[in-house]
């Protein structure tokens, strides 16, 4: 338990402390160079979800909703981590990283009513989306689930699976 606090913990303080440099030293929509065009910081403020998406709705539907789901999703996490098996370490630490990430833009948007993104990569003008350390921890622990999931598949025998039709 005590680990999985600590990942939670150290996720969002990652996130949360990365973002004040930025807004402290990094001008907005201002360019670093950290690996010449690969990697730059890039300091934006998105209004809307992942990628932006909804970023153009009326903002005090837009905040609502974004803080209810955010909400509704770290209840998600908190019934799923109840309900994981202690021994499943790979999977605690997995949510762990998805609710730091979550509550670290979740605190944007309370506090901010956007979320400070500043980290750019691509090749050229083909440019990932900018993004931040919590959506990095939500990506990563999403991505664990994912191998969690599958390794938790292969040992479930396969006529419990899908039993054969009489």
């Amino acid at each position: 338990m005590r680990t999985t606090v600590l990942i939670i913990v150290f996720s969002f303080l990652l996130d949360q402390l990365s973002k004040f440099f930025v807004q402290k030293y990094l001008e907005l929509r201002k360019l670093i160079f950290i690996m010449g065009n690969y990697v730059r910081l890039y300091h934006v403020k998105n209004r809307g979800g992942a990628f932006g998406i909804f970023a153009n709705i009326d903002s005090s539907y837009r905040d609502f909703i974004f803080i209810i789901v955010s909400l509704f999703a770290l209840g998600i996490l908190i019934y799923l981590f109840w309900k994981c098996p202690r021994e499943n370490q790979l999977m605690r630490y997995a949510l762990s990283l998805i609710a730091g990430g979550a509550l670290g833009n979740l605190y944007d948007r309370i506090f901010y009513g956007e979320v400070i993104d500043f980290i750019d990569i691509g090749i050229d003008y083909h440019r990932w989306p900018t993004f931040n350390f919590a959506d990095i921890a939500i990506t990563l622990g999403v991505f664990l689930v994912m191998i969690e999931t599958i390794r938790t598949y292969k040992k479930i025998p396969k006529n419990e699976i899908l039993p054969e039709s009489q």
